[in-house]
């Protein structure tokens, strides 16, 4: 996952100056599966996902090296924009297990369900 932080930047602006800039340079990438952006006011985000198939190592370097090739057409860092932040997620980060609890009566005891919910998994060896 790509972001970039632009405070005080309306969402077109930084939609045409580094949302598809960015975009522009992972376009090319081989083993790219897909890529799904989002901009917004003061942020953007670029989600990208490679063939199964790919190597991993090889697929992180060359999107870190086409994100260092987008930064010089990026807006400067002195106009605000901070320096574009990368996050390597694995579909083994994403929660197996997401629960809500609603109904009357639980805003006294939310916290305490919650805290066994917690510890019964802890028990068990599995993060919150």
């Amino acid at each position: 996952m790509i972001t970039t932080v632009w405070p005080g930047t309306d969402a077109e602006t930084l939609e045409n100056q580094v949302t598809d800039k960015i975009e522009k340079e992972i376009k090319s990438l081989q083993g790219l599966d897909n890529f799904i952006s989002a901009t917004f006011n003061s942020f953007s985000i670029v989600d990208v996902s490679f063939k199964a198939e790919s190597p991993v190592a090889e697929s992180i370097q060359k999107l870190r090296g086409n994100l260092d090739d987008a930064e010089p057409e990026l807006p400067s860092e002195a106009t605000g924009r901070e320096q574009t932040e990368f996050e390597q997620l694995s579909q083994q980060d994403a929660p197996v297990l997401s629960l809500a609890l609603t109904g009357e009566g639980l805003d006294t005891n939310i916290l305490r369900i919650k805290d066994s919910i917690s510890s019964v998994f802890a028990e068990a060896g599995y993060a919150k």
